[in-house]
């Protein structure tokens, strides 16, 4: 069954942050017109005259709804310049993508520790064996093995990051429990990652083995990398506070962190940084998919400014692509200024200055 849920985002005359859902619904498909008449009957429905940006997730349907709102409701009253910045890219959406990038390297050794954690908690018996190996291998940790949702990279950092510890103990419930190994489909032990690399693929039916030494190298050394992520995600997806403003300094850090892997000396690091900063490129340096309107939040904000913005721009990019983004931040600046000054007057309310909104 198809749905669509739509969310608006406006600043009242208080300066407080509203947020509520306008509507949850049955759509017959996923196609960009479909999704685009279906938001364009919800605005009509509830009387919205503005729509100042839409946030959607990359999906190639979304960019048919944006063309299709931009055409339909080019001409309503609280329009801004045309909607030349209605697109916005969910952020944390993009960020998803990138860790997703470095996953799929390190996939065999995440479905090994994926499997091994299954393994014991899929009954008490089992997670009183491997309680009893902790105690022996006297690992003192006070947190518990959890279970990832394999589509939320989020949850998977948060089983790595338990599991690393125990890695001790998974090895000692190898030797002690005799289905640890058959319920792996494993009935001979596998002495060297050759033997894995001959099974390689993601297809279905594909043996996974126990985890080796180096799959638990390799958690560690991506459970390090992705912390910033995971801090990134939680901060870009708050939804009691505004988070248009937060987006430049997390790209910063997210840029500065994948060019100083990419450039050390851990070659497994630096190959995952490499293909991570080929989609953060993708997304973040390619001018039809940036929406100014997110550098446009930090100038406004007094402690930051242009300079702020300049300065860091400087920092992560060449010299020529980071003078053109700062004169089309400059432009964009003068336009909207332009915008507010000639249509003031007639703006009497939030909702005509423009709502945000989210599907």
């Amino acid at each position: 069954m198809n749905y669509m849920c739509l969310t608006a985002h406006w600043i009242d005359h208080d300066w407080k942050l509203n947020q509520r859902k306008l509507n949850f619904c049955v759509v017959p498909d996923h196609k960009g017109d479909t999704i685009g008449q279906t938001i364009e009957d919800c605005l009509i429905e509830w009387g919205i005259s503005g729509v100042f940006t839409l946030t959607v997730d990359n999906a190639s349907s979304n960019n048919g709804a944006i063309n299709y709102l931009k055409r339909k409701t080019r001409d309503w009253r609280g329009t801004v310049l045309d909607h030349k910045y209605l697109h916005l890219r969910c952020c944390a959406h993009i960020v998803n993508l990138i860790v997703r990038e470095g996953l799929d390297e390190h996939f065999d050794s995440v479905q090994s520790i994926r499997k091994t954690v299954k393994y014991v908690k899929s009954s008490p018996k089992r997670l009183a064996a491997f309680r009893d190996c902790v105690e022996k291998e006297k690992i003192k940790s006070k947190g518990l093995l959890c279970l990832d949702v394999e589509t939320r990279w989020n949850s998977t950092y948060l089983m790595l990051e338990c599991a690393e510890k125990f890695e001790k103990a998974f090895e000692r419930l190898g030797d002690i429990d005799r289905d640890y190994r058959s319920y792996f489909g494993a009935d001979e032990e596998i002495e060297n990652k050759d033997d894995r690399n001959n099974n390689k693929g993601k297809g279905k039916g594909k043996i996974v083995s126990p985890p080796v030494e180096e799959d638990w190298v390799k958690a560690r050394c991506f459970v390090k990398f992705l912390k910033l992520f995971y801090r990134v995600t939680i901060r870009l997806s708050g939804s009691s506070y505004v988070t248009s403003n937060c987006f430049f300094h997390e790209l910063v850090s997210i840029q500065t962190c994948l060019t100083q892997m990419s450039k050390g000396c851990d070659h497994e690091l630096k190959f995952v940084a490499e293909g991570m900063k080929v989609k953060l490129e993708k997304y973040w340096e390619n001018p039809d998919n940036l929406n100014l309107l997110l550098y446009i939040a930090v100038v406004l904000d007094a402690r930051y400014k242009l300079k702020y913005v300049k300065f860091c721009l400087e920092q992560i990019y060449p010299t020529d692509m980071a003078n053109d983004l700062i004169r089309n931040v400059e432009h964009t600046m003068e336009s909207l200024y332009t915008y507010y000054l000639q249509h003031h007057g007639e703006m009497n309310s939030s909702a005509d200055g423009g709502a945000a909104l989210k599907v």
